[in-house]
This record gives structure tokens, sequence and C-alpha cells, in this order.
């Protein structure tokens, strides 16, 4: 199954343009075709496999279509290309596979949707004999179902090339890409894991306290450098005043604590002398009281 990690949309002219899809192993050629296949839910009889033998459009598509797939193998890094149609026409279907083997005889055919019972056709003689049962077919006739054709073409491996060599790179680019949908899902729906990720890497550890504080010292000391800079890139008269300034403010606080001070030794003498003064007044009411 395919899924957006795997496809991308490209909305160019595909011919001459291979550089956009450079990178490209696997190609899934899916063609223009003239849909002779697509009877079902119609009530027009489904076309056999040799009526568009004089159908001149059916000429043109499959010209296009064997144009189409040559540039999917001319690929720099292509491995595989399956062809597709919704066409029950030799033309487009067994009659492209054998023009584009002899067009191009790096590649080969090989067997597509091994299950499926219904395979291609020989040709009327046995023009197809040779890949006909590496392809496969489908029919309302035979199948309950619209007609179409798949073939899957393979590179050939190239005298002394290592096919195990072959794996490994394959295997080295599954990673590749297996860390590229991971970066891409990142950067579009973070999951939990990189929540809790990015959590951890946005709480400082103990090192990074202790440049902060570090940091905050520095940073202390600077101000104060400038401060005295400051100061002293001043004038003469500026630093009188400013001295001045100090003094007078150095005179205010004591004043004030001054003023404090005798506010408190009032309260405590105040409160001495009315405890003093309360027991003679006892005595003289105990007088007064023994008199009478």
């Amino acid at each position: 199954t395919f899924g957006n990690d795997f496809v991308r949309d490209v909305d160019e002219e595909f011919l001459g343009r291979e550089t956009i899809v450079a990178e490209a192993t696997h190609v899934l050629v899916d063609p223009s075709c003239s849909g002779s296949g697509l009877v079902v839910g119609t009530a027009e009889p489904e076309p056999q496999e040799y009526d568009g033998e004089d159908d001149p459009d059916v000429e043109l598509l499959a010209d296009e279509q064997v144009e189409i797939v040559l540039q999917a193998m001319s690929l720099p890094k292509a491995a595989v290309v399956a062809y597709s149609t919704c066409s029950v026409y030799v033309q487009e279907n067994e009659g492209v596979v054998k023009r584009v083997l002899e067009a191009n005889p790096d590649w080969d055919c090989v067997p597509c949707l091994k299950k499926w019972s219904h395979r291609g056709v020989p040709g009327k003689t046995g023009e197809y004999t040779d890949f006909c049962h590496k392809v496969c077919r489908a029919s309302y006739e035979k199948d309950q179902t619209n007609g179409f054709f798949c073939a899957r073409f393979e590179k050939k491996t190239a005298p002394g090339e290592n096919v195990e060599d072959e794996d490994k790179l394959s295997k080295a680019e599954k990673k590749r890409r297996k860390k590229d949908r991971k970066r891409r899902a990142a950067s579009v729906e973070p999951t939990e894991a990189t929540h809790e990720k990015s959590k951890s890497e946005e709480m400082p550890s103990k090192d990074d306290n202790k440049l902060s504080e570090q940091e905050k010292k520095q940073q202390k000391k600077e101000k104060k450098k400038r401060r005295r800079e400051t100061i002293h890139a001043s004038s003469p008269e500026e630093d009188t005043c400013h001295k001045e300034k100090k003094r007078q403010r150095r005179k205010e606080k004591k004043k004030h604590k001054r003023e404090i001070l005798d506010m408190v030794i009032q309260e405590a003498e105040s409160s001495t002398i009315t405890s003093q003064k309360r027991p003679k007044k006892d005595k003289k009411d105990k007088k007064d009281k023994k008199d009478k």
C-alpha cells in the first residue's frame, strides 16, 4: 500500500523532465489509454482484445505509452517499472510490452500478480508467447470486473555486478527514506515522544545553570565597571555635585535616625515616670482609709 510518506505529487509534464524524479527507484506508469475495459454498469458489450487493430487513435495512444515507459526506464536510479492500463486492446497492452523490450534490452518483463489466474494473450501469431504468462489481464466476461492490464519490468543486473551490494544499497536507501519520513512527520505533526524530547531539551541542565549564574555575575561586574567609567568620565563639577548630594543624603539619614532615637527615649522616660508615681498614690489612699 502507498501512503503520503512514499508518494509525492508532481503536477508537471513527465516526458523530457526526468530531473524532477531523478531519485525514483520504483515507477508506476499508468498513462492515458482508450478505457476500453470500463464497461461495468453500461449496456455496451465488452470489446475484445483485437478490436482496436484498425483504430488510428489506439495506435497513437500506444506510441505515447511506449514513450512514457521508456522515459521511466531512463531514470538514473530506476530499478522497477510497473505498467498498467484500463484497456483490453492488445496494442495498448502486450503490444506495448513487446515494443518496450525490443527498444530497451537492459530491462526484462518479470511475473506480476502471480496468484492472478487470468494472464496475457499469446497473440495471433504467437508474437507474445515469451512473456504473455508473466503479465496479467482482467475482463468482465472472465473476472466480473472492469478490464485492465498490468506488467512489471525490472532492470537486468549488469555482468560482474554483485547482487549483494545492490541489496545493501537498497537497505541503506530504505534507512535513509525512513529517516526522511520521520523528519517530515515530526515537522508536520509532532508526536508525544517528540514533545517529551523537546521538553527535555528545553529543561536546562546543572551545567547550564552554573553557566547562567556565572554569566549573571559577569554581567553585574560589567555594570559596576560601566558606572565607574561614567563617573570617572564626568567633569570635576559633576563629581563635586555628586559627592555633595551623597553627603546631604547621609546627613539626612543620620538626622532621621537621631529623631527616631529621641522619640524612643522620650517614650521610655515617660513610661518610667508614670510607673514610679502610681505606687505613691496607692500608699496615700491606704493611709486615708486607716484614718477613717
